[in-house]
């Protein structure tokens, strides 16, 4: 079985520093945490792909860590932002490279290093999404249908774009290419 280091994160990439990388590393152990799941759960991975992740991590969900992300909804986002980023490199074989102007409607740039004078090449665009627990009302299936909508109304779609909905009840993600028309 695969596996996806919340480690890695604190690493970086091409448009996450280290400080944001162990940020979003911690957001994530700890909602993984919150919905009762320890270092080795398995994420399965539908959508484009069918395949499952062995999810590991070593930082402490401690007092001070709760404490520290008592907003839920926040830590659901960022949470989802720290798989999204791990399964876009495993999967799509792209980095996040930068973070979208709010307007935009996609949260990132994904792209690869660059050979040339430039530090990376754009290759697609990326909006994540994250739920606590799915239920009848807020299915994956329902915001990925939100998300592809949004991309719609988009004004570039010069570049392909991707949807990441995780649901941290089980857990499990989605990953969806919105196809463009140009």
């Amino acid at each position: 079985m695969k596996k996806l280091k919340l480690d890695q994160l604190k690493k970086g990439t091409l448009g996450i520093t280290k400080v944001v990388g162990a940020y979003l590393a911690q957001a994530t152990a700890y909602f993984l945490e919150l919905n009762g799941h320890k270092s080795g759960v398995v994420l399965e991975v539908d959508g484009i792909f069918q395949d499952k992740f062995e999810l590991t991590w070593t930082d402490e969900i401690d007092d001070q860590v709760k404490r520290s992300w008592r907003d839920n909804l926040e830590a659901t986002e960022y949470g989802a932002v720290g798989i999204a980023a791990l399964l876009s490199e495993s999967l799509l074989n792209l980095s996040i490279v930068e973070r979208s102007y709010i307007g935009t409607r996609v949260d990132y740039i994904l792209g690869q290093s660059s050979d040339d004078d430039r530090p990376f090449v754009v290759k697609a665009r990326l909006e994540v999404s994250g739920i606590g627990k799915e239920t009848a009302g807020n299915s994956i299936d329902q915001r990925i249908k939100v998300k592809l909508n949004q991309i719609k109304k988009s004004e570039d779609h010069s570049l392909p774009a991707y949807v990441i909905v995780v649901e941290f009840g089980l857990p499990r993600a989605k990953i969806i290419e919105y196809e463009t028309t140009v």
